[in-house]
C-alpha cells in the first residue's frame, strides 16, 4: 500500500499548524487513536488518488480550524477503524470549523471506516468553495457512508453555517 504523508499513533497534544503540503501518496494526515488534536491553518494540495486531506481514527477531542483542502479524495474523512478493527473503540468530539473545502469527493464525511462508531461532531463556519469545479470538482458536501461489513454508527452529527456558493456535482 502506499504510505500516508502524516501519521501518528497513540499521541497526545498534537499541534500541526501553520504549513502547506502537497502531494502526498496516500491520505495526507492521519491521526490515530490519539487524543486532543489541533489542526490549525494547515492548506493541503494533493489531487492524487486517495489522497483524503485529514482522517481522524479513533480519536478524541479533535478540532479543525482555518485550513484550506485541495483534495483528490475526501477533504475531511473521520473514522473509527474498518470491519472487526475496534479496539481502539469511536473517534469523539470533533470541531471542524473556519475551513475551505476547493475540491475533492466529500467536503466532510463520515466513514467509510467507521467499525468502532462516530459520536459528537459539529461543523460550522465552513465553505464548501468547489473553485474548481470545471476539472476537480467537488462531489458531495456532507457525505455519510459505511457497508453492511463495515458496520459501526453516527451519534451526534451537527452541521451549521455551511456556504456553498458553487454547488457541488451531484
Amino acid at each position: 500500500l502506499r504510505p500516508c504523508k502524516i501519521e501518528f499513533i497513540s499521541c497526545t497534544n498534537v499541534l500541526l499548524k501553520g504549513y502547506h503540503i502537497t502531494a502526498s501518496p496516500f491520505w495526507v494526515h492521519h491521526p490515530v487513536n490519539s487524543r486532543n488534536v489541533h489542526i490549525n491553518g494547515v492548506r493541503i494540495d494533493s489531487m492524487g488518488p486517495n489522497s483524503d486531506g485529514f482522517d481522524p481514527e479513533s480519536c478524541d477531542t479533535v478540532l479543525v480550524d482555518n485550513c484550506t483542502f485541495n483534495s483528490g479524495d475526501d477533504c475531511i474523512a473521520i473514522k473509527s477503524g474498518k470491519n472487526r478493527d475496534t479496539q481502539f473503540g469511536p473517534t469523539r468530539n470533533v470541531v471542524i470549523q473556519n475551513s475551505v473545502m476547493n475540491s475533492g469527493h466529500g467536503a466532510v464525511t463520515l466513514g467509510s471506516e467507521m467499525a468502532g462508531g462516530i459520536e459528537n461532531v459539529y461543523a460550522q463556519n465552513l465553505e464548501f468553495r468547489n473553485v474548481f469545479w470545471a476539472t476537480d470538482s467537488l462531489n458531495i458536501a456532507i457525505r455519510m457512508k459505511t457497508n453492511m461489513n463495515r458496520g459501526g454508527y453516527l451519534k451526534n452529527f451537527y452541521v451549521r453555517n455551511v456556504s456553498i456558493p458553487n454547488g457541488v456535482e451531484t
